[in-house]
């Protein structure tokens, strides 16, 4: 009968070790379950991430973009008043605006008494 003692006491540890196998096969399977939900996670958080950032990147672009238009009209209204300026001084009373402003007068007035001394002082 020790035999069948000794055959039982096997039978049992291959049993045990079975249980034991199939616990850490469980065990296995839901370590995987976490790692995913966890790697799931990560992506999420990263993907949400890159979203904002390519919101920021878009929202500066456009503003970017914005004051380069801005600044394209000031400088067209810079030059264009640049450019009047200088056809104004050089060529007097361009358009009859000189009239219109009070240094126009003024300078007329100077050319005038100007004029009148240099006339005056020759005799």
């Amino acid at each position: 009968m020790p035999y069948q003692s000794e055959a039982t006491a096997q039978v049992r540890r291959a049993v045990d070790m079975k249980k034991t196998i199939d616990g850490c096969a469980n065990e296995l399977g839901a370590l995987r379950e976490i790692s995913d939900v966890i790697g799931k996670t990560k992506k999420f958080t990263i993907n949400e991430g890159i979203e904002n950032t390519t919101k920021n990147l878009e929202d500066a672009f456009r503003a970017q973009a914005r004051n380069s238009t801005s600044l394209e009209i000031m400088q067209v209204v810079l030059a264009g008043s640049l450019a009047f300026d200088i056809v104004d001084r050089t060529f007097g009373q361009y358009l009859s605006i000189a009239d219109r402003i009070g240094w126009g007068s003024a300078h007329q007035a100077c050319h005038v008494i100007v004029h009148r001394l240099h006339h005056e002082t020759r005799f």
